[in-house]
């Protein structure tokens, strides 16, 4: 799955000519999450990079939110993760690099993304931001022109189907739920549980 995007960003890493900041494009929320992650652990030279103190992961879902806040860009008065807090430690990787993923950039407000242009402009030496989004239009313009936007093609029908029957879904089942969800990479998007 997008491999080729990932075999990209591994020769742009090697060859030094990586971003500081990507926006990664796609239809299905899950896929992105897994090609952020497998790029971060590029980036970190890790297999498990969710392991590594170098990780650091902002995902409205893992929070209970819709989407991010300012509450979860700089610091305020709750206790709850925030990006500000975790970007002020030095790094623990022998290069000083880390790797910021924070899911589903088209779902935070604008506060939000206002706050987070502070450390677009200026991210922490070694730190690579992947920000994920399923459409770009609520994307403030200021967030876009400083990412490298990264288009993340859609699987074929056939490939998610064998996904779909591998995971344990009927045939039927599946022509149903890419009905009732507009398709399916939509669909392969959804939780085990809503499935």
């Amino acid at each position: 799955m997008n491999q080729a995007t990932e075999n990209q960003f591994r020769i742009e890493t090697e060859e030094g000519r990586y971003a500081e900041a990507y926006l990664l494009l796609g239809k299905s929320r899950s896929d992105l999450d897994i090609l952020a992650e497998r790029m971060a652990g590029i980036w970190l030279q890790e297999k498990n990079p969710s392991e590594s103190p170098d990780f650091f992961l902002l995902h409205p879902e893992l929070l209970g939110v819709q989407g991010l806040r300012v509450s979860h860009i700089t610091l305020r008065d709750d206790d709850g993760p925030c990006l500000e807090t975790a970007l002020k430690n030095k790094p623990a990787h022998p290069l000083g690099r880390r790797a910021v993923i924070l899911a589903h950039a088209d779902t935070m407000n604008h506060d939000a993304q206002g706050a987070l242009l502070k450390t677009l402009e200026e991210p922490p030496y070694g730190t690579l931001l992947f920000l994920t989004a399923t459409g770009l239009s609520s994307i403030l313009p200021a967030i876009r022109s400083r990412c490298r936007l990264v288009r993340v093609p859609t699987r074929g029908a056939e490939e998610l189907a064998r996904q779909a029957a591998a995971m344990g879904v009927a045939p039927k089942d599946w022509e149903i739920l890419q009905s009732a969800c507009g398709g399916g990479e939509a669909a392969m998007g959804l939780s085990l549980e809503a499935r």
